[in-house]
């Protein structure tokens, strides 16, 4: 992970190849949309975080929450592959 300011980039990487990982990266944004949070795939196997600058604590804390979910789902049916 890493940003300035509230722009932020988490960088997903495939622990077996250590390189970028585009298919799990859409999936998680994929489960975020369902969940109501829209991000961005910049370039390939990075997500982009960049609420507007007005953003409520709240609303910051549970777009992390449902970030942090979909990672989760994600990498857990990845697993049962």
């Amino acid at each position: 992970i890493c940003g300035k300011g509230l722009v932020f980039a988490i960088h997903i990487k495939n622990p077996l190849t250590d390189k970028l990982d585009v298919k799990i990266v859409d999936i998680i944004i994929e489960k975020c949309m369902h969940k109501g949070l829209l991000l961005v795939r910049t370039g390939s196997g990075t997500i982009k975080i960049g609420p507007p600058l007005m953003i409520p604590d709240d609303a910051l804390i549970e777009g992390i929450e449902v970030i942090h979910e979909s990672i989760l789902e994600s990498i857990n049916e990845q697993k049962n592959d």
